[in-house]
């Protein structure tokens, strides 16, 4: 297919040299304007039939893209001549080629060409491939013309300040980007994305507009990182401000109940390399969610009753092991008995034990604790005797 552009090439780098020449002079334009014309209609129609009679659909799509691509690279050449006055015509003008200057006919001759292969292959073009300038061009003088009228009419609503900012921010940042290239997702996402916000801040219901333009970022998946960022402070704030976590809690299951009924459109991103910003958004409040959890259950730890000992860590080492060894504990294993002895005993000196060191059984280090359990034992038997009438 590259081989079918030879002609359109050096037609353009004709007219290239003869740039001072104007639409008016009849010579001109019947020598290399309306062939022009004719070879572009030709190749329509020739890449068409290339592609339809091509065996190996998976080489012809190959080809294809770097047919289009070699287009895009002769749109940028022309484009790098023109003047800043003439870029500005280009940016609002149609592609009709009406314009007195042969070099801005070519663009659009050129912008015919690229437009008719984004209708016709639309599901074979890579569209990571970046577009010509002529389109970022079109996309800063579309943000231009609406962003204004998009502002006014979200700040009537009271949308939040934040939202707002992270809308423009993120819509500027597109048309100001110089790497990585613009590319057809970030085309397509911005002709698609800025009329239908620009009827969204055109509304004039009463409603939760707030809300509801988080949901509109949803659908379309304004997956601009600033935006889930101020997102995530305003849920922090909101939590902050329901001290219970209960309440908190109660808080992020309404919200994770409103985003999973809201469905974004498929193959839409603003950045189509980043996870969905629903998934941003669920992500973290699964996150906050848990962390509310965890504080739950470390209070009800900290909550807990110890039965205050006045033995040490020792003296009830020996207690837990012989009572484990008579069969007392209803545990599956000692360590599980140990775990539940140790959060619900404490000593003068120790309010939390640990679990591990009651399971020990040194008779070296625990001999003095043995003798003074063994008298505790024996008083006990004293006791019982004398109140029930043992002998």
């Amino acid at each position: 297919m590259l081989t079918e552009i030879r002609l359109l090439k050096d037609l353009i780098g004709e007219i290239t040299k003869r740039n001072s020449k104007r639409l008016s002079d009849e010579a001109f334009a019947s020598e290399l304007l309306e062939p022009l014309t004719t070879e572009c209609q030709r190749l329509k129609a020739a890449i068409y039939e290339l592609y339809k009679k091509a065996p190996d659909k998976q080489t012809a799509a190959w080809d294809l893209n770097n047919y289009h691509a070699a287009l895009v690279a002769i749109a940028n050449k022309i484009t790098r001549q023109l003047p800043e006055e003439e870029l500005t015509i280009m940016s609002k003008s149609a592609a009709t080629g009406d314009d007195n200057n042969p070099l801005l006919y070519c663009v659009y001759c050129l912008a015919d060409l690229l437009n008719c292969n984004e209708m016709c292959y639309r599901g074979i073009l890579d569209f990571k491939q970046p577009v010509p300038h002529l389109f970022v061009l079109r996309m800063n003088e579309l943000l231009t013309a609406q962003l204004p009228a998009i502002k006014e009419g979200l700040k009537k609503k009271d949308v939040a300040a934040w939202i707002i900012r992270e809308i423009e921010s993120g819509l500027n940042s597109v048309v100001r980007r110089t790497f990585p290239a613009l590319n057809y997702h970030d085309y397509s996402y911005f002709q698609t994305f800025v009329p239908e916000l620009s009827r969204f801040a055109a509304d004039t219901r009463h409603k939760d507009w707030t809300k509801r333009t988080l949901l509109f970022m949803l659908k379309f998946n304004f997956n601009h990182i600033g935006l889930f960022n101020r997102w995530s402070d305003d849920i922090r704030r909101s939590l902050s401000a329901r001290g219970n976590r209960k309440h908190q809690i109660h808080f992020l299951d309404r919200e994770t109940e409103l985003l999973n009924h809201t469905r974004p459109f498929p193959n839409l991103a603003y950045n189509w390399f980043s996870p969905s910003l629903k998934e941003h958004f669920l992500s973290f409040l699964v996150l906050r969610k848990q962390a509310a959890i965890n504080e739950i259950e470390a209070a009800k730890k900290d909550d807990v009753v110890h039965l205050r000992m006045r033995q040490s860590v020792d003296w009830l080492s020996v207690d837990f092991n012989y009572r484990y060894k008579l069969n007392l504990f209803d545990y599956r294993t000692k360590e599980e008995a140990a775990a539940v002895y140790a959060v619900v005993h404490s000593t003068p000196h120790t309010s939390q034990i640990s679990a591990h060191s009651i399971q020990k059984s040194d008779k070296t280090r625990l001999i003095g604790s043995a003798v003074e359990y063994r008298r505790m034992l024996q008083k006990i038997i004293e006791m019982i005797g004398k109140d029930f009438g043992f002998s």
